[in-house]
């Protein structure tokens, strides 16, 4: 028997009504065969779970993927799970919604390459994203990467590159993976969460009413496990929004959008949150302060007081209008190009 779900919120004017969702990544196993220093889910070649089943994503996908721009298929390293991640693929593509996968691409290297690419072209993939950093290199160097970038490219795939800023980080990687056959390049700070705590970096600074749109795309973690953003697996007492083994993931996606602290989060961000909570020296990084913030159930209950001010709603509902008109530096969603 399914367990019961707590009764929606009610709607009137001020109602707290998030933006759209973005993207719904979906992480099919939290294995890897590296294991990064900076790695934000503590992803390593021995790690185990309750993973979903091909069948599974068959079944979930096709009824939720419609409410979002585009389903992203991650870990972990996606292609240590071929099935699944085919499966996912091909899901996706029956019901017209573009698929994307996160790799680091050492795959694309050796024999079997050209027959993987085609097993994902034949799936529906159209483009694929391949990070690089200086915390992949002692496993996958960056001209190794490069090398596979373009022989993706040359497959007919559109490549996007995701680098992470570090201590050696240099603006000129975008260009060279460009020169190399990449339509995008793009940078983002370390998320400060699993085994990336240990980093010693300057993330992103937090500024007060600063939306945060890592909450318009929830993750399907492998266990079935939804998440209300791809980095909240470890505050499960405010972000987990259910398992969809035990209730329809459409169903947890409609609960998603009436839960008011995460609309309230997602529209003044961590920054936000903390000046309504008077905390003057809060964190730098983003992850980190949400962390700090939802960790505290004395902290989560004073933010859910201060929600059922009149005032207060009226801002985030004005704010979320806002962030649903942001723009990011992202190229259209590309075709895949036809052969000839």
């Amino acid at each position: 028997m399914r367990a019961p779900l707590p009764a929606p919120e009610p709607r009137g004017p001020d109602a707290l009504e998030p933006p759209p969702f973005e993207q719904l990544p979906v992480a099919l196993s939290w294995r890897c065969d590296f294991a990064c220093r900076h790695c934000c889910i503590s992803a390593t070649p021995e790690a185990t779970a309750d993973e979903m089943t091909a069948a599974e994503l068959s079944e979930w996908l096709p009824a939720v993927a419609r409410q979002f721009r585009l389903v992203c298929f991650t870990g972990g390293e996606p292609t240590l799970a071929w099935d699944r991640l085919l499966a996912g693929i091909r899901a996706c593509t029956a019901v017209g919604v573009p698929a994307t996968m996160v790799s680091h691409g050492k795959w694309l290297d050796g024999d079997g390459a050209n027959e993987r690419m085609d097993l994902l072209a034949g799936a529906g993939l159209t483009f694929l994203t391949l990070s690089y950093d200086e915390y992949h290199d002692p496993f996958w160097p960056k001209a190794r990467l490069l090398d596979a970038v373009g022989r993706a490219a040359a497959h007919g795939f559109s490549v996007w590159v995701k680098l992470v800023r570090g201590t050696r980080f240099s603006e000129g990687w975008a260009d060279e993976f460009r020169a190399a056959g990449a339509v995008w390049a793009g940078v983002q700070d370390l998320y400060e969460v699993g085994r990336a705590r240990l980093v010693k970096l300057r993330g992103t600074r937090v500024e007060p009413l600063s939306s945060c749109p890592s909450l318009a795309s929830p993750m399907l973690a492998p266990n079935g496990d939804l998440f209300a953003c791809c980095n909240a697996e470890t505050l499960r007492a405010t972000h987990l929004l259910g398992n969809a083994r035990e209730h329809p993931i459409a169903e947890l996606l409609a609960r998603r959008r009436t839960n008011p602290l995460l609309t309230a989060e997602m529209a003044l961000g961590p920054g936000g949150l903390a000046e309504i909570l008077g905390l003057k020296d809060g964190s730098d990084n983003l992850c980190r302060l949400c962390a700090e913030i939802m960790r505290s159930p004395a902290r989560v209950a004073r933010l859910r007081e201060a929600l059922g001010r009149s005032d207060l709603r009226r801002q985030i509902v004005g704010r979320n209008l806002l962030f649903a008109c942001q723009e990011y530096d992202v190229p259209a969603l590309p075709l895949r190009r036809k052969e000839g």
